[in-house]
């Protein structure tokens, strides 16, 4: 199973909690033996990333047009080394 993901804004302006909230997501993925993967922007400063959210403060911390397409083109980087990882155990 793959499992990706999706941090609200908000998560993003408070490093501490973020950091917290990272570490529990990837404990679980380790007990659940699943493929977990971050988008890369969480990396980006927090306060660059409000364009990739909808709404004052992405109160509901849904993507933007903007943010929808950088987050499906993690995705597709996702699945791709899936594939490419499923094929060579194959």
């Amino acid at each position: 199973m793959i499992v990706a993901y999706i941090p609200y804004l908000e998560q993003l302006l408070y490093p501490d909690k973020f950091a917290e909230n990272l570490a529990l997501f990837r404990s679980n993925c380790v007990a659940l033996q699943m493929h977990c993967y971050v988008p890369d922007f969480v990396k980006e400063p927090a306060d660059t990333l409000e364009p990739l959210y909808i709404g004052p403060k992405a109160a509901e911390g849904h993507f933007s047009e903007l943010g929808s397409a950088k987050f499906a083109k993690f995705l597709i980087g996702v699945l791709h080394k899936e594939m490419q990882e499923s094929d060579t155990s194959s």
